[in-house]
C-alpha cells in the first residue's frame, strides 16, 4: 500500500470516528477542502506543515509518517540501483550528491529534498506518474 493511501484510510478512519465532514476537517487544518478531498483520494503531496497538523489532529506522531517514507524511499534506491549494477558511490554521482549522503538515503536514515528526489526520478527513467500515484495507474489498468 502506497503512502498517499494510507494516510487516506487514516483520514477517514479519523473522520468517522470524530463524526468530521470534510469541510469541519478541512477548517480544521486550515486547508481546503479539495485539497482534503485529494489526500482522501490517495491524491497530492501535503505539507511538512500539514502533515503535523493531521498528526496532532489524529494524535499521532509526524515522525512515523517521516518514517514510512524514507523506508519506502530507501528499499527503492536500494533496488533500482542494484539492478542497474552501480555502486552507491556511483549512484550519488549520478544524483549529484555525496556519497555519504546518498548512504544514508539508501539506509532510511534521511530523507532527500525535492531536486534530487526528481533527478533520481529521470536519471532512473522512474516512470513519474506510476512512482508518484501507482493507485490511479492500476485504476487506470483495471478500466482496461
Amino acid at each position: 500500500m502506497s503512502i498517499q493511501k494510507n494516510a487516506a484510510n487514516t483520514l477517514r478512519l479519523y473522520m468517522t470516528e470524530n463524526s468530521k465532514t470534510i469541510l469541519e476537517l478541512a477548517g480544521e487544518l486550515e486547508i481546503s477542502r479539495s485539497s482534503l478531498q485529494n489526500y482522501l483520494k490517495g491524491k497530492g503531496n501535503p505539507s511538512n506543515r500539514t502533515i503535523e497538523q493531521i498528526a496532532e489532529k489524529m494524535e499521532m506522531d509526524p515522525e512515523n509518517y517521516a518514517q514510512s517514507l524514507r523506508t519506502f524511499l530507501a528499499a527503492d534506491f536500494y533496488t533500482t540501483r542494484r539492478s542497474l549494477g552501480l555502486t552507491q558511490t556511483q549512484m550519488a554521482e549520478q544524483l549529484k550528491i555525496e556519497p555519504r549522503s546518498y548512504s544514508n538515503l539508501e539506509h532510511g536514515r534521511s530523507l532527500c529534498g525535492t531536486q534530487v528526489f526528481f533527478l533520481y526520478l529521470f536519471r532512473m527513467k522512474k516512470d513519474q506518474k506510476q512512482f508518484l500515484f501507482p493507485e490511479a495507474n492500476a485504476d487506470t489498468c483495471n478500466q482496461n
